[in-house]
């Protein structure tokens, strides 16, 4: 899902969302609905902290969150976390704290997906560097074994031996360059897997 498409759904989720609301005004509604994720997310936090007995605090607290997950900041995805277990711990028989727990299970199996993703694209790097090396050393064994040809003193077990050295290294290259190519293959899998989770429901509001 692309930016522009999240956006939409955010800021669809918002309309319904604000059409639920029948009691309380929450300065970060405007905002949450142009798609303006940062001012939105100010706007909720203040009210939130100057105005503990306000209404729809669930829904403000489940739409801080959205704001947050929304944005360009990644940094911001532990402030999402801390509104969506706040809302499950004061609000836990509201609506918005069931999806609070659906989003949060979400952002769990994003995390691990990314987790996974950080770890092969280390893997990948390190079989790159390995067969850098490897294509060195058997250049480097190549030119010497050419050096020895003919010159006094070399034997033709010299030589066999250098060449099988070479062959080995080779074939050893050739298995990382499998390795490359399967862990790519993940990679672009796992990349596209987070991609979608990186969507986090954001086309469904929480219900009223």
């Amino acid at each position: 899902m692309t930016r522009g498409s999240s956006t939409a759904l955010v800021v669809a989720a918002a309309l319904l969302l604000s059409a639920c609301l029948g009691r309380a005004q929450w300065r970060g509604d405007a905002p949450f609905a142009r798609g303006e994720w940062a001012a939105a997310a100010s706007s909720y936090e203040r009210q939130l902290s100057t105005a503990p007995t306000a209404d729809d605090r669930d829904l403000a607290l489940y739409r801080l969150a959205l704001a947050y997950l929304a944005g360009t900041n990644p940094d911001k995805r532990t402030l999402a976390r801390t509104a969506l277990e706040r809302l499950r711990r004061d609000y836990p028989d509201s609506d918005a704290a069931a999806d609070a727990v659906a989003l949060l299970a979400r952002l769990d199996e994003l995390d691990a997906v990314a987790r996974t993703l950080a770890t092969l694209r280390e893997q990948r790097d390190a079989s790159r560097m390995a067969v850098e090396r490897l294509g060195e050393l058997a250049t480097a064994l190549k030119d010497r074994a050419e050096n020895t040809e003919g010159k006094l003193g070399t034997s033709e077990e010299e030589r066999e031996r250098l060449q099988k050295r070479v062959n080995q290294l080779e074939a050893t290259a050739a298995q990382q360059r499998t390795t490359i190519a399967e862990l790519s293959a993940s990679i672009e899998r796992l990349t596209e897997q987070l991609n979608a989770l990186k969507s986090i429901d954001l086309d469904k509001p929480a219900r009223r």
